[in-house]
Formats: C-alpha cells, structure tokens, sequence
C-alpha cells in the first residue's frame, strides 16, 4: 500500500484553471436540520487576497474547513488549482481559529510550526536540513525568534497566533486559508500579519481569510463574498473590490 504523505500522489496544477473553483456547495452539521452552507458558489483567481466576511455563526469556517477537506459537502463540487479537491490537500494551507487549538499540549513553538512540514515529510522521515530552515525563516519572519522554545500555553494570544501563520506558510501550500487570524490580537501582530499575506500574495500565493471586518487589513482585498446564516447575500453596500469571487464570478 503506497501511504497518501510525502508527495506520493503530487497531481501538477492546471495551467490557467482558478485557485479554488466551488458550485452550490451544501453542508449538513451532525444533529441540525438546517444547511450549515446552502448553494455557496466560489472562484478565486491566483494570487489574490479575498476576504470571507460575515457575523458569528454564518458560515465562514464552515466554507474554509471544506475547502481543506475537512468537512464533506453533501452536495456541490470544489476543485483546487483545476484539481479535484482530494488530489490538492499538500497544496492547501489552513489555520484554525485559535480557541481550536489545545494549548496546554506539551509542545514548544518550534515543534508547532514544524508540524507543518509533516504534509511533506511523510509517515517516517525526518526534517532534514531544509526542513529546518524553513522552519526557523518563517519564525523569524514572523518575530518570534527569541521564543522558539517557549511551550505554546505560555504564549500570548498575539504570538499564538503568529505561530499557527508560521505553521502554515511551513507547508510552503499555494493556497492559504485563514479562519479569523486577526481576531482579539495586539496591534505589533495585526501590523506583522499584513505584511506577511502582502509578502505571500505578491509570491503568488492565495489567501482566503475569514473576518468580521474588512477594516482589519490595510492591505486591500481583491474581492469579498458576504455570507449570512450559511448563504452568500449582496454585501450592505457597494464594494470597490476589483474581482467578483461569488456566484457573479461564474
């Protein structure tokens, strides 16, 4: 049996086909009778920063946990890079939002972050010297050099959630999606976070990020798709975004 870790089922983008490519997505959450997501309809260009926007409870990580194959849709297609969303996953970052995250798990920041090379590295192999490196540049790159061997329970709220960014980018993944990663932090992490998504755009990267508020970055989105109780909705005014990501992007 060939383990599905390590690259071992790599399937090459398709040239010209969108980042994400989602058609009347519906969810079903274990228990409820109502749809978590109804007919939810998503295209995203490469290389764009798009914002997921709308109150608690509306769907936003929803959308972001099935587009990394965490949730299954009972109903809808994704595909990822002109893929099928199964051929992609090593290609697809995702980060949690934090309260999902066990921080009293015995582990210091650098073994948190490095877990994010184990997409690559496969069930028995261990990181190597680029494995490292990479690791320690996006510590670095996130300023959280001097705490590498701090337990992550001893770490801010700001600082955890730096960390959770330095783990996906790690993954060195085309595509990144982040659930709330500028919820409840301090300013110095609001300022560093936005210019690590404009460094990771302009290298070509993706980025979804779910928000309450698109005032939060001062990068500007490229396009926003408002969701309201599990559906997409016409945002409450006119939007200077210059990409429609929505069902209008079809």
């Amino acid at each position: 049996m060939i383990l599905p870790y390590g690259r071992r089922h790599v399937h090459h983008s398709i040239e010209g086909a969108p980042a994400i490519e989602a058609q009347e997505l519906e969810v079903y959450h274990p228990g409820l009778d109502e749809p978590a997501l109804k007919d939810v309809w998503l295209r995203v260009p490469r290389g764009r920063l798009v914002a997921l926007v709308g109150p608690n409870g509306a769907g936003k990580s929803t959308l972001l946990k099935t587009l990394a194959g965490l949730i299954r849709p009972v109903k809808g297609r994704i595909s990822l890079l002109g893929q099928e969303r199964g051929n992609c996953y090593h290609r697809v970052s995702y980060l949690p939002q934090r309260g999902e995250v066990d921080w009293a798990f015995p582990i210091s920041l650098y073994r948190l972050v490095s877990m994010g090379r184990y997409v690559h590295l496969g069930w028995f192999r261990q990181p190597n010297k680029e494995d490292r490196e990479l690791v320690h540049h996006a510590i670095e790159e996130l300023q959280l050099s001097d705490l590498m061997k701090r337990q992550i329970g001893e770490l801010s709220g700001g600082q955890q959630q730096r960390a959770l960014l330095a783990r996906c980018l790690v993954q060195d993944s085309t595509i990144l999606l982040l659930d709330e990663p500028l919820n409840a932090v301090d300013s110095q992490t609001v300022d560093i976070v936005n210019r690590v998504l404009k460094n990771q755009i302009k290298n070509g990267k993706t980025v979804i990020m779910a928000t309450h508020d698109v005032e939060r970055l001062d990068n500007p989105f490229d396009g926003v798709l408002f969701l309201h109780q599990g559906r997409e909705v016409t945002p409450p005014h006119a939007t200077p975004y210059p990409i429609e990501v929505g069902r209008k992007a079809f």
